[in-house]
């Protein structure tokens, strides 16, 4: 989702843990760059004795695609650069800082944007220096596995720390036959990072979608369509999730296979064009924000095609299920509401520029309730809608503004069964479409004979 705090240096400042000692230990800076050239370095104050630093940086154009660079003593301590706007450095480990250190900030735009930068080229950042404490574990102790149930962890209390993409492992899944596949996610933001947009990919195909909230909870999902991809082999699982207030998340993956005798007739092709991709109009648009950063004319849509190739087969096509995972974000998070302009988002699927599904999306309420703990009004808004009553609710099993968000599934059996061996494209159109949507949009197809 990638929502940043309306106030970006008060979430800054309650990202990390500060000793009263160090100063300064948060701020901000304003900086620019060009179309063509990056801006001057930016010093940071430095915080003696610290070990965690976090820095942001957020255009002023969102669609302006940059790239943040943080330096210490001129060298480089890392990057950042993660769709457009905003990025963000985090490092939890480094040598305690000196008096005579120089730390620097530098903002440079994307060398392949999308679209060309637009005026202003102005930025604002905001950073925060601390010492992070120990990460505890927060894992729940596993159910006891079944007499048939094979179970493979792929990440275990995994920090998935402030700014960072998303956290991965190559896994090596166990060969036999299974009839049933379930994923168990534990989710434990450590801070305030909550209302992440949330998946789970294996080789890049993604087989859940979460929209988090700001308490631990445990999601389990079926994912026996995908078994393809977790029976035998080692395979890439990659969790994506950004955080921009607090510490970060800490995830334990887990997958629980059930051993049978003989397999389902699930996929034995799965075909990802669209692997979480983010979607903006081509053309037109002008939204970037919620409520208040709206564009009243809607003249725009969202138009995008990508290949995927069919395998030749020496058996029929048995089955083929399209799964495609959509959420709207940005100023589209509400454009069900009556507090924008509401020309009717209406969502179209085409193989090969044949539509096979034509739909409304269906309106999702995310978790939009939070912000800085330290500011007051926000904290005793979040004490009684999250820290009293979410908790609650949550050792209930009831998630209430997040949760599993499902797929669109359709079957395009009889369109798959006409095509020939070789290339082929996937479109998805948003009629009025104006800001973010994140899509990943899969083929599945099994081979055999008999009934699909």
């Amino acid at each position: 989702m990638r929502r940043v705090a309306v106030l970006l240096a008060t979430a800054l400042a309650g990202a990390l843990t500060v000793p009263a000692v160090a100063a300064p230990a948060a701020g901000t800076f304003e900086t620019s760059f060009t179309p063509a050239a990056c801006g001057e370095r930016v010093p940071i104050p430095v915080a003696v004795g610290e070990t965690s630093l976090a820095v942001a940086a957020h255009a002023t154009v969102p669609a302006n695609d940059i790239v943040l660079h943080v330096f210490r003593n001129g060298a480089s301590l890392g990057s950042a650069d993660t769709l457009t706007t905003p990025e963000a450095y985090v490092a939890t480990t480094l040598p305690p800082t000196a008096a005579t250190d120089v730390v620097e900030a530098q903002v440079c735009p994307f060398n392949q944007p999308t679209t060309a930068p637009v005026a202003p080229y102005t930025v604002t950042g905001a950073y925060a220096w601390g010492s992070a404490p120990p990460l505890p574990s927060t894992r729940p102790e596993p159910e006891p596995d079944g007499k048939k149930t094979v179970r493979v962890t792929a990440l275990d209390d995994v920090l998935i720390p402030w700014g960072a993409p998303g956290a991965g492992a190559d896994v090596t899944f166990p060969e036999g036959t299974y009839d049933k596949a379930e994923l168990v996610l534990h989710d434990h933001p450590d801070g305030d990072a909550f209302d992440r947009l949330l998946t789970v990919e294996v080789d890049g195909v993604e087989m859940l979608r979460v929209i988090t909230p700001r308490v631990d909870y445990t999601t389990r999902w079926d994912v026996t369509p995908y078994l393809s991809l977790l029976s035998g082999g080692t395979h890439r699982v990659f969790v994506h999730e950004e955080s921009y207030l607090g510490r970060g998340h800490v995830v334990s993956v887990d997958f629980l296979l059930h051993q049978a005798k003989k397999a389902p007739p699930v996929a034995t092709v799965i075909e990802a064009p669209f692997n979480y991709a983010g979607l903006w109009p081509r053309n037109g648009g002008g939204c970037a924000g919620n409520v208040g950063d709206v564009n009243p004319a809607y003249a725009a849509h969202i138009d995008e095609t990508r290949t995927f190739d069919l395998p030749a087969a020496t058996e029929p096509v048995r089955s083929a299920m399209f799964y495609g995972y959509l959420t709207a974000h940005g100023c589209e998070e509400f454009w069900y509401s009556n507090l924008r302009p509401n020309p009717v988002r209406k969502v179209t699927f085409s193989i090969d520029g044949a539509p096979f599904a034509d739909f409304v999306p269906t309106p999702y309420v995310y978790a939009f309730v939070g912000g800085d703990p330290n500011d007051p009004t926000w904290n005793a808004i979040d004490s009684v809608a999250w820290n009293t009553a979410q908790p609650v609710l949550a050792d209930n099993g009831v998630y209430t503004g997040s949760g599993v968000v499902p797929p669109y599934v359709f079957d395009v059996t009889a369109q798959v069964r006409g095509l020939a061996p070789g290339a082929h494209t996937l479109s998805i159109r948003v009629e009025n479409g104006n800001g973010v949507w994140f899509f990943s949009g899969q083929v599945l197809v099994a081979y055999g004979t008999g009934k699909p």
